[in-house]
């Protein structure tokens, strides 16, 4: 039911809803290192707090990727966005990754933020809100290329140089 506006003041009483449930829970990782440059994404992630380094020279890591099954936008726009619906599976890779990529480690203040944000299958994440888009589906459609984001789950010596 709903309420008109009057002039009346009258008392509602409504649910308190505190319990909130993991739909899904992954490894919390030791950082996440993005490929792809994106001020967009660079910029969002500034904006909530996030404090960025950037590979200091070429580095091969062991990381977890993700792979996709299907991404499918949904068919309504919902504040200026298709908002994706995503499947696929984590895969460990052995993964080259150039001088100036971007490392976020999760061990600072915003560290849980950071992983609902970059998580591939969070439900209110970057990739779900269209930031990773441009660099998922090729020019035809015909597959997907790799999330350019990858979980380092051990903690290790990354050098870095700070934002």
């Amino acid at each position: 039911w709903r309420f008109k506006q009057s002039d009346r003041k009258r008392t509602v009483t409504v649910p308190y809803i505190a319990d909130y449930y993991a739909a899904k829970s992954v490894k919390f990782p030791y950082a996440y290192i993005i490929n792809v440059s994106d001020t967009k994404v660079i910029d969002v992630l500034k904006m909530h707090g996030v404090q960025i380094e950037y590979l200091k020279e070429n580095t091969t890591l062991e990381v977890e990727g993700f792979q996709f099954e299907d991404i499918q936008p949904s068919p309504r726009l919902f504040q200026g966005h298709y908002l994706n619906k995503i499947k696929g599976k984590a895969v460990a890779e052995l993964k080259d990754f150039e001088q100036g990529s971007i490392v976020i480690r999760t061990a600072q203040p915003l560290g849980s933020v950071i992983a609902y944000l970059l998580e591939p299958l969070s439900d209110d994440g970057l990739l779900k809100w269209n930031f990773f888009d441009n660099y998922l589906v090729s020019q035809w459609g015909s597959m997907y290329y790799p999330y350019p984001v990858y979980k380092v789950l051990t903690a290790l010596e990354i050098e870095t140089l700070r934002d």
